[in-house]
């Protein structure tokens, strides 16, 4: 994986996934936090598989599918 993919990653781990359902709000939520390019990579390159957001012991977790290779 290069550099500028665990970068994205690690810029999208802040997004709040739980709206995935909702395309409109999934985009609004990326674009939050972060710019305009990365959220165009991360679409491109990125297929959400699933989320679980925080439970009662702080978990929280995003599964990602890369487009190209498929590699989880």
């Amino acid at each position: 994986m290069s550099n500028d993919n665990m970068a994205l990653l690690a810029a999208a781990s802040y997004v709040d996934f739980s709206v995935i359902k909702d395309p409109q709000r999934f985009q609004e939520a990326l674009t939050r936090e972060m710019s305009t390019t990365q959220v165009e990579k991360f679409t491109n390159t990125y297929e959400l598989i699933a989320h679980k957001t925080n439970t009662s012991n702080g978990y929280s977790g995003t599964i990602v599918k890369n487009k190209k290779n498929k590699g989880l």
